[in-house]
């Protein structure tokens, strides 16, 4: 069972994601590629009404997935590959590309996709608590080790990712901030796509119930 709690608080480090999100990608969107204000707030909006649909179709698919994997693991598994490619994707600056249309697209389904692949791990990745953890007692402390996971995790990727993209400069002293937020993406794209593998690795799905969804 300690395996197991270790297992599932690891999953945490990939919610780093939200709170990089949350501080940086609007003044990245707004003063490093240069999409206007208005563009900027659609994109996000985007993003929220897609993730109110996606949450629970996932979900449906997740409870009546039944392969020899299980339910869970393969949602999971797939998904991180295009975590780890379109987290990396979400923070390029296009090269010579000014025009506000293709810039507001690109970010979009790039973000879109983004989230859409955390839905598919994240939404497995919180019922696998219920096979890791049978009791209310044992739950209760497994949230918890993984909410400490989690607050501790997103203080070191706020530090980190203030100190990595004022890292580089130009010949001028100028900070190249493009260069630094394409490497703060590198460096968190791993941490983002594959915590999860680790919890899926340490935690024995229930076999469904004969009748079960």
């Amino acid at each position: 069972m300690t395996c197991a709690r270790v297992g599932y608080s690891l999953g945490a480090v990939s919610r780093v994601d939200n709170v990089l999100q949350n501080y940086f990608l609007n003044p990245f969107l707004l003063d490093i590629v240069g999409l206007n204000a208005t563009f900027t707030g659609n994109v996000l909006l985007i993003k929220q009404i897609w993730d109110a649909v996606t949450d629970p179709a996932v979900g449906y698919l997740s409870d009546h997935c039944n392969t020899s994997f299980g339910r869970r693991r393969p949602f999971i598994f797939m998904s991180s590959p295009v975590l780890w490619a379109f987290w990396i994707l979400l923070w390029m600056q296009l090269p010579n590309v000014e025009e506000q249309g293709l810039l507001f697209a690109y970010y979009t389904i790039t973000l879109v996709v983004f989230n859409t692949s955390v839905t598919f791990q994240m939404v497995p990745y919180r019922a696998l608590l219920q096979d890791a953890a049978p009791t209310y007692g044992i739950r209760t402390k497994m949230v918890a080790l993984q909410e400490m996971t989690a607050m501790v995790s997103f203080m070191l990727a706020v530090l980190i990712h203030g100190k990595v993209v004022v890292l580089f400069k130009y010949d001028n002293g100028s900070v190249n901030y493009q260069l630094g937020y394409l490497v703060s993406a590198l460096f968190f794209a791993p941490l983002i796509a594959f915590p999860r593998i680790v919890t899926a690795a340490f935690i024995t799905e229930r076999p469904v119930e004969e009748g079960g969804g």
